[in-house]
């Protein structure tokens, strides 16, 4: 799997595209920060829809490890609130502000699709790189 082709369609904004492009039908994606399973295509869909809502959201690989089974990668992830997002579920935003994420992912590959992927965030802001100049 071409990790950089992944993540720039990620960046695309056009989740739906990217788990039908990426993700095997039985893919099971575990949010560890929101406590959540998602399985299957439409699930996983719906999920990275529904967080990714009033965000414009950058995700920054730092350090990506591939074998022929696995992704392992720290990254940063830039949300953008595009409008106010109070209840925003990884805190409080307001239109314009941004808010950065550092995010581990595992991910696990079965005939070049991702199968199953499981994340981890620190606390946000914290130990995080500076995004690039818009």
């Amino acid at each position: 799997m071409n990790f950089s082709e992944y993540v720039k369609q990620y960046n695309s904004g056009d989740h739906a595209a990217l788990v039908r492009q990426f993700y095997t039908d039985d893919i099971v994606f575990e949010s560890g920060a929101l406590k959540r399973i998602c399985r299957g295509k439409d699930e996983v869909i719906e999920f990275l829809v529904g967080t990714q809502s009033g965000v414009r959201d950058i995700l920054r690989p730092q350090v990506v490890l591939q074998d022929e089974n696995h992704i392992l990668t720290e990254a940063d992830m830039d949300l953008y609130a595009l409008r106010d997002l109070p209840e925003y579920p990884l805190g409080g935003l307001r239109k314009g502000e941004r808010l950065t994420l550092k995010l581990f992912v595992s991910y696990y590959l079965r005939d070049g699709k991702i199968c199953r992927v499981k994340t981890a965030l620190w606390p946000a802001n914290f130990s995080v790189s500076d995004p690039p100049e818009k």
